[in-house]
């Protein structure tokens, strides 16, 4: 579940034996800037082929392994990386991601009885997995979006805090499915968890903002990253 997404390593800039300020890639749509020695501005544009959304990531090596920042909508087009650590390299890089989201299924939460602790729930049916006998998808993404968005997805409440969801996975080239919330006071989608290629079977346990929300399922894949952003981190805030 990815109720925090992990924080992406800011890419790193060595300029001489000075911490770099600024960095962009030559025509590049991702910029980074540092705001003070260890806060990050990211910022990029908002053009071409309309996405689903985008990814931020970063890592801390030239060819280091990505992690996830946070999956942004599409009218987002800056982030603020506060915090980071002294002196060290972050390297950032943007990807837009592709598929349409099935229809929303709103859930509200029932109290919890008293007594009940659904912390101590085991949790079996929150664990991601393809169901047997499920039909493979057939549908590509890429040549018919509409046609591979996930069907016949629902909701099933299973404790005062959780939620598992089924669909029919219709897809046949999706590199991900994302279960996207929208909570009653937020202003926005957001991801909530991101999973694996062909499940179709996944419990959430909510935020408490969450008790009353708007859940969705996406098959999606990546398009190209953009170009990666380096910088430098100081010796930290005065």
């Amino acid at each position: 579940m990815l109720k925090s997404l992990a924080v992406l390593p800011v890419l790193a800039l060595l300029l001489s034996a000075c911490a770099a300020t600024e960095s962009a890639s030559p025509g590049g749509a991702l910029s980074g800037k540092l705001d003070t020695p260890v806060d990050v501005t990211l910022r990029w544009e908002n053009t071409g082929q309309p996405v689903a959304g985008r990814v931020l990531e970063y890592a801390n090596e030239p060819n280091g392994e990505y992690t996830v920042l946070k999956f942004l909508a599409p009218e987002e087009t800056s982030y603020r990386h506060p915090d980071l650590i002294p002196e060290t390299r972050f390297f950032y890089r943007l990807r837009p991601y592709y598929g349409t989201a099935s229809p929303e299924q709103s859930v509200t939460l029932p109290e919890p009885k008293p007594g009940d602790k659904p912390e101590e729930d085991p949790h079996e049916w929150a664990v991601p997995q393809t169901l047997p006998g499920a039909p493979a998808g057939t549908q590509s993404l890429r040549a018919n979006a509409s046609a591979a968005t996930p069907t016949e997805v629902k909701a099933t409440v299973m404790t005062s805090q959780g939620i598992r969801f089924t669909w029919r996975d219709n897809a046949s080239d999706e590199e991900h499915y994302a279960v996207e919330v929208k909570a009653g006071a937020a202003p926005a989608w957001s991801t909530a968890a991101l999973l694996d290629p062909n499940i179709n079977s996944f419990g959430l346990v909510t935020l408490p903002e969450e008790r009353t929300a708007a859940y969705r399922v996406r098959a999606f894949y990546y398009g190209p990253a953009s170009n990666v952003v380096e910088l430098r981190t100081g010796r930290g805030k005065p």
